[in-house]
């Protein structure tokens, strides 16, 4: 059977990175997945998350498209994913000066180009064994790595009477956790949707006539 999944998710992003400083970023999305009957997936998702200081933020969105399989036994579920993302950013100031990367030409860089491997457990739960709806719980962990447009990793400050804040990384290798809520709904096939009546009528074999033989007349007597 087919099933839509509807995923609300907030989770935590950390970049990993030793010299990374600006700590981790929280964040939320929304995922629509669609389980095929062996178990593969595909899914589409956007995912927010912001990250800052006092005198400037930054902000990204994150669009992916992932496929994968989610392999069940029982009540519980796994799924491992792989796709691509495109992440477009902008940076709010607070009345500081900004210093982001640029390109060869001093223009901003464009959104942020990569690939996303994500991994979650989780276990279903349903009203009845026959209804066509579950709630899965669950926890992910998902890794994601990307590059500026023009290629690269930047770090954005923020300057404010002379001192030079950092605001942000973006680009790199970065780790996101958090936890699933998601409801699946169950698709009906077209053998359980189709109209059982009968499409035309009945074709019965026409019955014969009564046959009628002609009355039998008596000889006469003599």
């Amino acid at each position: 059977r087919y099933e839509l999944g509807v995923l609300p998710s907030g989770a935590l992003l950390v970049g990993l990175r030793a010299r990374d400083v600006s700590g981790p970023a929280g964040g939320a999305g929304l995922a629509i997945d669609l389980r095929l009957p062996l178990g593969a997936t595909v899914g589409v998702g956007a995912r927010y998350a912001t990250r800052g200081n006092p005198d400037a933020r930054l902000h990204r969105v994150a669009i992916d498209i992932v496929g994968g399989y989610a392999w069940r036994r029982g009540a519980y579920e796994l799924r491992t994913v792989v796709g691509f993302v495109v992440e477009p950013w902008w940076v709010d100031s607070r009345g500081a000066a900004l210093r982001h990367p640029q390109t060869a030409t001093g223009a901003r860089p464009g959104p942020l180009l990569g690939g996303v491997l994500g991994v979650s457990q989780g276990w279903l739960w349903r009203a009845r064994p026959e209804a066509n709806t579950a709630l899965r719980l669950g926890m992910r962990a998902q890794l994601q790595a990307g590059a500026l447009a023009p290629g690269g990793i930047g770090r954005i400050r923020s300057v404010r009477d002379d001192v030079i804040q950092e605001v942000a990384r973006i680009g790199g290798v970065e780790l996101s956790l958090g936890v699933d809520a998601q409801l699946w709904f169950t698709l009906r096939s077209r053998s359980t949707t189709r109209d059982d009546r009968p499409r035309g009528r009945a074709h019965s074999k026409p019955s014969s006539p009564p046959s009628s033989s002609p009355p039998s007349s008596s000889p006469p007597s003599s």
